[in-house]
C-alpha cells in the first residue's frame, strides 16, 4: 500500500470495512484506488457546462490542442470529462429549443455528429459518381471488361 492510496481512502475507511478495503487496496495503483474510492462514496453527476474559452494570456503561445481530456472517477461507470475547442464564430451551442427541449448537451453533441456524418457521406457519394462519370475505366476493343 502507498501513501497515496492510504490518503486517498482514509476518509472512506470504518471500523467495519478497514480489512476488507485495505485487502482490496492493496497492490493497486492510485487509478484503481480511485475507483475503489468511488464505489465507497460515489458523488453526485456533475452538471454539463459549455463556456467561452477565455483569451490567451500569450498570444505567442500555441492555442490549446481540439480535445484535452482529463478524467475523474465519480461513481462506477461514470467520470468527469473536460473537452477543451478553441473558440470560433462558426461553432455556436445554441441548439433549437424543439429539437433538444432540455438542452441536454451529450444530445447536442450527438446531433451534431449527425449532421456531419451525413454530409461527408454525401460529398462522399458525390465525388465518387463526379469521378465516375468523367473517367470511364479503359476497354481494350473485342476484350470485355469485367
Amino acid at each position: 500500500m502507498h501513501l497515496t492510496g492510504l490518503r486517498l481512502l482514509a476518509p472512506h475507511v470504518t471500523a467495519e470495512n478497514v480489512s476488507a478495503v485495505l485487502a482490496e487496496a492493496t497492490g493497486k495503483s492510485t487509478r484503481q484506488i480511485e475507483e475503489l474510492v468511488a464505489r465507497l462514496a460515489p458523488k453526485p453527476p456533475v452538471p454539463t457546462v459549455i463556456r467561452k474559452m477565455p483569451a490567451q494570456a500569450n498570444p505567442e503561445q500555441p492555442p490549446p490542442s481540439l480535445f484535452e481530456h482529463a478524467g475523474t472517477a465519480m461513481s462506477p461507470g461514470t467520470a468527469v470529462s473536460q473537452v477543451s475547442s478553441p473558440a470560433t464564430e462558426s461553432v455556436s451551442v445554441s441548439a433549437p429549443r424543439h429539437r433538444v427541449p432540455d438542452g441536454d448537451v451529450g444530445t447536442i453533441v450527438e446531433k451534431a455528429l449527425e449532421v456531419l456524418i451525413e454530409r461527408v457521406t454525401k460529398q462522399r457519394d458525390f465525388m465518387k459518381r463526379a469521378r465516375a462519370s468523367r473517367d470511364p475505366s479503359p476497354t481494350l476493343p473485342g476484350i470485355p471488361s469485367g
